[in-house]
């Protein structure tokens, strides 16, 4: 009972949406980009620390070791030199999206040779071998630790979920598992700390999960937290309650923006402001205010 995540396509504006051929061929737009909404002012300052440690780095620390000469810099092309700093933030991103695509590829490659029935050993013959690579080792190791010491039955993982709710939206969720006796709907996160925007995630994940299949049991939901900072694996369960309440502020956003994406498909092409494409139709257009 483990359905590969299907193909899903992104607009010229950053939207991502996926085809839900059950619903008709309908296009759903993604969880992520309804909690891509979410307001991050954190982010501003963390972008001007990068732009800062990119001047110290390449700019004022060779100065100070001689390996650059004021002469040099100002033959410099100073231009370039101020785009790449106020680029570096977006190299940092890229980066620890690249080591967090690779940690969740292992624990793909991992737990589905545990549903095969190949080997319930991580360090046996029957499981992959995985080229991790040595910088996220330690998150590679923590997760197998973790494994190790509590009882993980694993069900589905990487799996397409829906719902129709807020005029749809749809997702890849991570994993179904039951640990240490209890069934969880999990996200996997690899990031430095949990934010609210991840609680938002795993409400609209958890919604749609047992919307689909009201037959599993859901005990409780929680994060598998693989820090990039600290590279320790801890999990952390939330209760439904908590969840259901999050969810009632993922419905909101998930509603706000099918209205505003059926406004701008109904829009004349300059209005939008998108290239003429061979972007699928949206089929099925979101709910209106009036049909709650």
């Amino acid at each position: 009972m483990n359905e590969r995540a299907p193909s899903r396509y992104e607009t010229e504006d950053g939207q991502r949406f996926y085809p839900i051929e059950a619903l008709g061929g309908r296009h759903l737009v993604s969880v992520t980009t309804v909690t891509g909404i979410v307001d991050k002012p954190a982010l501003v300052g963390w972008a001007a620390r990068m732009a800062v440690e990119f001047i110290q780095a390449e700019i004022l620390d060779e100065l100070e070791q001689g390996k650059l000469t004021i002469a040099d810099l100002r033959k410099a092309d100073v231009k370039q030199l101020v785009q790449d700093a106020r680029d570096y933030h977006k190299q940092i991103k890229d980066e620890a999206a690249d080591r967090g695509t690779r940690v969740h590829k292992f624990i793909e490659d991992f737990v589905a040779a545990v549903l095969l029935g190949e080997s319930k050993d991580p360090f046996g013959p029957g499981l992959p071998v995985v080229e991790a690579g040595r910088d996220i080792a330690d998150q590679v190791e923590s997760f197998i630790k973790w494994w190790l010491e509590h009882d993980v039955k694993p069900k589905l993982q990487e799996q397409k979920v829906w719902s129709v709710d807020g005029g749809g939206y749809a997702g890849t969720m991570d994993a179904y598992w039951q640990v240490d006796g209890k069934w969880y709907v999990i996200d996997v996160k690899t990031s430095k700390g949990l934010w609210p925007e991840h609680e938002l995630q795993l409400a609209g994940y958890y919604h749609a999960f047992v919307e689909r299949f009201p037959k599993l049991p859901v005990d409780g939901v929680a994060f598998l937290h693989i820090s990039e900072l600290t590279g320790f694996a801890e999990f952390v369960p939330r209760t439904l309650d908590f969840i259901k309440g999050e969810y009632r502020k993922f419905f909101f956003l998930a509603h706000y923006v099918n209205v505003c994406e059926e406004i701008r498909a109904a829009a004349p092409p300059k209005v939008r402001g998108r290239k003429k494409s061979a972007e699928p139709a949206r089929g099925t257009p979101a709910t209106s205010w009036g049909d709650l």
